[in-house]
């Protein structure tokens, strides 16, 4: 498919980078080089916090079992009631700094800048607390995400997941060109992508990934079509960490996190100097994407 000339003078810069920083990229493990391979291939990989063994793990977990709990409470409040999705607050997030530390991982880095072939940004976690009522809406809708052209989204289970539990789901690369991707047009509504992915191709199309607690979901979601599918069992909990590069064209769709830029630049404060940058990512876009309001798009 032709892209437009905007579209393609932003894949012509972004060639342009990754070329440059072809050099710079860090070598993997054969292990993680093996789901950097299926991520090229499938789009998707999933593995699971005691393959990973990532440090800061045990204290990630435990911090986003206690903040299951809180989130599972707060659903019951009235301001609440009428949501599909019970997001982390801020305030939850400063309380339990090991959810976002994790994220911030040497290893989850190298891997996500081998995928990217550019430096990252980190868009640093949300936490997704989704009642078990059966509703399409939000992100249990077919969408792309629109924070760059190219992107990483690693989802962490804090509950058992089953094909009725809200499972991350994610339409096959192989399907993406009748789609269309980022720079090929709206993002379409879910009735017309069922309708062009057909009734006949659903089941080989999609990818339903489903796991017990402690799964891990790594998956491009800008290129490809995905969702949560709607849980109708049991209530669901999952952490949601985002990366994209530092040179996005879209500032605006980015910083998805509760925290505010006050809150991030203190927190990136002492850490090292790679961690700090990909925290503090908005410092290296050119002075005009600077001026970008923060995005007030929530789920």
């Amino acid at each position: 498919m032709r892209l437009p000339w905007p579209d393609r003078l932003v894949e012509d810069a972004r060639a342009g980078a990754c070329a440059a920083h072809l050099p710079h990229l860090p070598a993997l493990s054969a292990r993680d080089a093996a789901l950097l391979g299926s991520l090229l291939r499938d789009g998707v990989c999933v593995t699971s916090l005691e393959e990973l063994g990532l440090p800061g793990t045990a204290a990630m977990l435990a911090s986003a079992t206690s903040l299951t709990e809180r989130l599972a409470a707060r659903r019951h409040h009235p301001d609440h009631a009428h949501r599909h999705t019970v997001t982390a607050t801020a305030q939850d997030l400063l309380d339990f700094p090991a959810i976002l530390e994790w994220g911030l991982g040497t290893r989850l880095l190298d891997l996500v800048e081998n995928y990217l072939g550019l430096p990252v940004a980190y868009d640093g976690p949300d936490h997704f607390y989704s009642p078990a009522d059966g509703r399409e809406a939000g992100p249990r809708i077919w969408h792309r995400d629109r924070e760059d052209r190219r992107m990483l989204k690693i989802a962490v289970y804090i509950t058992d997941v089953g094909p009725q539990d809200g499972p991350f789901e994610i339409v096959h690369p192989a399907f993406r060109e009748s789609l269309g991707g980022p720079g090929r047009g709206a993002i379409l509504p879910q009735a017309e992508l069922e309708r062009r992915i057909g009734p006949g191709n659903m089941e080989k199309a999609i990818r339903t990934c489903t796991g017990r607690r402690g799964t891990v979901v790594i998956a491009e979601t800008a290129e490809n079509y995905h969702r949560g599918r709607p849980p109708v069992r049991s209530d669901r909990s999952a952490l949601y960490y985002g990366y994209f590069s530092r040179f996005t064209p879209t500032p605006f769709f980015c910083e998805r996190s509760p925290l505010s830029r006050a809150q991030i630049a203190r927190i990136a404060t002492g850490l090292p100097e790679r961690q700090h940058d990909a925290l503090l990512w908005r410092r290296f876009l050119p002075a005009w994407k600077r001026i970008v309001p923060t995005n007030r798009i929530r789920v």
